[in-house]
């Protein structure tokens, strides 16, 4: 055998050691698998994305009768839709029932895979431990924890690795917008009383959770900015309107000189607006009242001029969870960017309420493509941008 053949025979001894019926099939085997490899569909080269997240939110009130809540959960169950989130929702009566319904979405056999809650005092925090003890990821939102509870509850991912984030609105400027807002109206109409001072009633929610709070500390913020303004009187209404209405007729009649209602959501607001009408008190003329959610009842009556203004933006709120913890299950970790996040509100009046005209309008929160605000189906995404200025470009295609 010559040298020659000598070589044939050890590569036709090779290719048969590897499976190959002959030596042309061998040439030919490297690149026919090249060649598959590169026409196999993306996914399967990075992998098979995980399933859709299956996420459960417990809305503290019935959403068919709050219409804070009917804007907050429509908003997320069309956000959930776009992403291809499983979403379900659950209603609750009371932070009690929140409670309740936990401990059975918790301790049920189909657990979601994320729980989305608001934090409502100690309760909360036992929620946040049944989660970690069953095993589903949880994330906080609409309200930061109180003070002498933040040290038990550490930050998300500390004492509690399941609890994975917490977003909540900047409450406080919310209050301190609206209250600056109200003063320069009342100047403007110059209702004040026989000291040349603006007087001020504070209508508050409740006593338990940071959002009341945080308002209220946003109006005394503005209060000590402007000394020709002077607060009367703050009382909670414990966010029921009846109550609001009530409270403000004994107010008025306690404080005549009271020029300015500072109230702390819209719905309250309306009802102490509806109170000073039936005593001779027209407001826009007499007296100024503002709110805060951006209700649909709200916003119209800004437009009647019943109202100065409505503070709001946060009905979005858990459509951002959403997206965060969309991309958290895609291997996108939002953690960069910090695992509590405040959202942004805005203020409107009649200056501006054509610019946030688009968001306000139902029918065009199907329009918005909210993949382009995650990293998942957006990878040059560098920064969140959860503000309704965002949205506002996003639906004017910008």
């Amino acid at each position: 055998m010559s040298a020659k053949q000598a070589i044939v025979s050890r590569q036709t001894k090779s290719f048969f050691s590897l499976g190959y019926k002959n030596p042309i099939s061998f040439a030919l085997g490297p690149a026919v698998l090249l060649i598959a490899i590169l026409c196999m569909p993306t996914a399967m080269l990075a992998g098979a994305k995980p399933p859709p997240p299956r996420v459960t939110f417990i809305s503290p009130a019935d959403y068919a009768l709050n219409p804070f809540w009917d804007s907050y959960c429509s908003f997320m169950t069309v956000a959930a839709k776009s992403l291809g989130v499983d979403l379900a929702l659950v209603k609750a009566t009371n932070r009690f029932d929140v409670m309740d319904k936990a401990k059975i979405i918790l301790s049920g056999e189909n657990k979601p895979d994320y729980l989305i809650y608001i934090y409502h005092g100690e309760s909360s925090l036992t929620i946040m431990g049944m989660a970690e003890t069953a095993g589903v990821k949880s994330f906080l939102v609409n309200s930061d924890i109180v003070q002498c509870e933040q040290d038990q509850a550490g930050l998300p991912r500390e004492k509690h690795p399941h609890w994975i984030g917490h977003i909540h609105p900047d409450e406080k400027l919310a209050g301190y917008l609206l209250a600056k807002r109200l003063f320069r109206e009342a100047a403007k109409l110059r209702l004040t009383g026989p000291d040349k001072k603006v007087h001020v009633v504070g209508l508050g929610g409740g006593l338990d959770t940071m959002v009341s709070i945080d308002r209220q500390a946003g109006l005394c913020q503005a209060l000590a900015d402007q000394s020709e303004t002077v607060l009367d009187r703050f009382v909670p209404t414990y966010w029921d309107a009846k109550v609001a209405g009530e409270k403000t007729r004994l107010l008025h009649k306690i404080h005549p000189s009271a020029t300015v209602y500072w109230v702390v959501s819209d719905a309250t607001a309306l009802s102490a607006g509806k109170t000073l009408a039936s005593l001779g008190m027209k407001p826009g003329r007499d007296c100024v009242l503002g709110g805060v959610d951006w209700s649909h009842q709200g916003i119209e009556a800004v437009k009647r001029g019943e109202l100065v203004a409505s503070v709001g933006g946060h009905f979005m709120e858990g459509a951002w969870a959403l997206t965060l913890i969309l991309d958290y299950h895609n291997g996108r970790d939002f953690a960069d960017t910090g695992t509590t996040i405040q959202s942004e509100m805005r203020l409107i009046d009649m200056d501006n309420i054509n610019k946030y005209a688009p968001i306000l309008n139902r029918d065009n929160w199907k329009k918005i493509d909210f993949k382009e605000l995650t990293k998942t189906y957006n990878p040059g995404l560098k920064e969140y941008d959860f503000s309704p200025d965002a949205i506002v470009r996003l639906l004017a295609g910008r």
